[in-house]
């Protein structure tokens, strides 16, 4: 190998190592700013849990509302069902009573 010939290779491993650090000091460049970009991610991913964890609380105390009203009024229609039963007894003795009135006092006609 001529001394020519030995610098053009020096110059090429040098020229390759100048390329390979290049690179290298842009992949740690992009490394970082992919840890940068993670670390955002995460704070939104936290930020999101802690949102749908309120979220979901309301909801669930919304809903145990909901149930006890649910609860209440079928209570009420309960009740009213009951008084809408003794009102009709009461109309069926009232209708008997009229009926017999109509008849003659004592149902004799």
């Amino acid at each position: 190998m001529t001394g020519e010939e030995l610098d053009r290779a020096i110059e090429f491993l040098i020229q390759n190592q100048a390329k390979s650090e290049a690179r290298l000091d842009r992949l740690e460049q992009l490394f970082a700013e992919t840890g940068k970009q993670i670390e955002r991610n995460a704070e939104t991913v936290s930020q999101f849990i802690e949102i749908v964890t309120r979220t979901f609380e309301r909801l669930e105390m919304q809903q145990a509302r909901t149930d006890q009203r649910i609860a209440e009024t079928n209570a009420q229609i309960a009740e009213t069902r009951a008084r809408g039963a003794e009102t009709d007894a009461r109309l069926d003795r009232i209708a008997a009573l009229v009926e017999r009135n109509i008849r003659g006092g004592n149902g004799n006609s």
